[in-house]
């Protein structure tokens, strides 16, 4: 299932950094230039509605740790925008993503017209889904766009290439900005310069739970749980086990669990959440390390395994698109599914009401950790006047704090969905996630399924990718 994962990863990308794309084309554009523009906000982390603290019981646990403020003080979102504002004289900033525009009309489309009125300037998207073409350009000298967001290839390798300008080197570039995710920041520094960045809090693995449901049948409450320090795997587990309904002829009625993975990316989302990342890398150098370690890694495998052990207890998604967990769970046929930020759009006509927790950090209540997928926005070595470039982005983004009105928490209104929100963004902006090369290293979880379905063991699998990690990391920045 290497195709699956692979176009996963590159949806998750597209889903994190366009998830709320509002687009339109221009009539004096050609047919692939679209607006390209999505949702920014920053937000106060750590406390719900009654002020109680929400998932503060954390220690850093991720590729990189430390502390970084979560509000919008001492921001360029917190500033008077006007003395930023810069006559671009009707410069054309294009914008390539793979993505298709959406209609215009919304709310994002508004934003950045405002924004491109007042920096006289034309920001337009150019769709492609190969991007050969673009980096033939970036290798020519001649780049035909100012900034892109990568696929297929991940934004260190092209800034081990020189494809990327290093945007620390920009006058008009603030990488100590709060605005901007940390976590972004980290993971696209290369050698002491950066090369990506996004205002995206780019949430991902999100454990969601059919409330109505639990509250019908009696079971407790995960928001609760958490909230408590007592949400464990153990805990989701007791809810599959009471939730799989399956009829006399094997039918099943309803999942416990519909995660977005299939099984094997499922193993490898247990091992990063239990602290272990298959391949990490050493601070911001080239050195990537294979760090499955034996003890976590079984015991996460050993949980997949349990989890799967019965049909009905989890949803299989390996013969189906990335989004039908969701979908399963929207239709009221699970009790709980993971989702990415980008997905929770679709729950906003569940006829139920949905709960969110941050998915728990394997057996250990005492800790927290989320996951992150490189997902940066960069720039090509060889775009014109940069410093104009990136100081029209920023303040973009920066408007759209200011401005944006309309939000998720409209629709999915349970102060669970916003506490959740706010948590993983916290933990994003305190650097407490684990960041796993394995995927864009291409590490095959074939032998992870297989555990999953009970014909190998823990032990037999770790080993046997464990005998492949070395190679994958050489291939990595060819």
């Amino acid at each position: 299932m290497k195709i699956l994962r692979k176009t996963f990863a590159v949806v998750s990308v597209l889903a994190i950094i366009a998830g709320c794309v509002g687009c339109k084309k221009k009539p004096s554009d050609d047919t692939s230039s679209e607006y390209w523009v999505y949702e920014s906000e920053v937000v106060t982390v750590g406390k719900d509605k009654d002020n109680s603290s929400v998932a503060d019981n954390t220690s850093s646990s991720g590729t990189v740790s430390g502390n970084s403020s979560t509000t919008p003080s001492g921001s360029i979102a917190g500033q008077n925008l006007k003395s930023k504002y810069k006559n671009l004289k009707g410069r054309k900033i294009t914008v390539v993503g793979w993505w298709d525009a959406t209609q215009a009309g919304t709310e994002e489309d508004k934003l950045i017209l405002e924004v491109e009125k007042l920096f006289n300037c034309n920001m337009v998207e150019k769709k492609l889904t190969d991007y050969k073409p673009l980096y033939t350009s970036i290798l020519s000298g001649n780049p035909i766009c100012d900034l892109f967001v990568p696929r297929d290839t991940d934004t260190l390798s092209l800034a081990n290439k020189n494809m990327l300008t290093a945007l620390d080197t920009l006058s008009t570039f603030d990488s100590k900005d709060s605005i901007w995710n940390p976590a972004a920041i980290a993971e696209s520094t290369l050698n002491g310069h950066i090369y990506g960045m996004t205002a995206q809090a780019a949430r991902r693995d999100m454990l969601v739970y059919n409330k109505d449901m639990f509250t019908k049948n009696g079971w407790t409450d995960l928001y609760s749980l958490s909230r408590q320090g007592k949400l464990t795997w153990d805990s989701i587990y007791d809810v599959i086990t009471k939730a799989a309904k399956v009829d006399a002829g094997g039918n099943v009625l309803r999942y416990g669990l519909a995660p977005k993975y299939d099984l094997g990316g499922l193993a490898e989302f247990l091992i990063n959440m239990n602290g272990v990342a298959i391949i990490s890398r050493e601070g911001d150098t080239k050195t990537l390390k294979n760090t499955l370690t034996s003890a976590p890694a079984v015991n996460a495998l050993q949980t997949l395994r349990k989890w799967n052990t019965e049909n009905g207890y989890m949803y299989d998604c390996t013969k189906y698109s990335w989004t039908e967990g969701v979908n399963v769970f929207k239709e009221g046929k699970a009790a709980m599914a993971i989702v990415d930020e980008s997905q929770m759009s679709t729950l906003k006509t569940a006829n139920f009401t949905v709960g969110a927790v941050v998915f728990p950090h394997g057996p250990d209540t005492t800790k927290q950790t989320v996951s992150y997928t490189s997902s940066a926005t960069v720039m090509p070595a060889g775009v014109k006047n940069p410093e104009d470039v990136i100081l029209f982005w920023s303040v973009r983004e920066a408007y759209n704090v200011q401005h944006r009105k309309q939000s998720i928490f409209d629709t999915l209104s349970d102060p669970s969905v916003k506490a959740t929100y706010d948590a993983v963004k916290k933990h994003l902006w305190n650097k407490e996630y684990t960041r796993d090369f394995a995927i864009a290293c291409d590490i095959d979880t074939e032998d992870f399924r297989r555990v999953a379905a009970g014909s190998k063991t823990p032990q037999e699998a770790i080993h046997s990718v464990q005998n492949v990690i070395n190679g994958k990391i050489k291939d990595f920045w060819k």
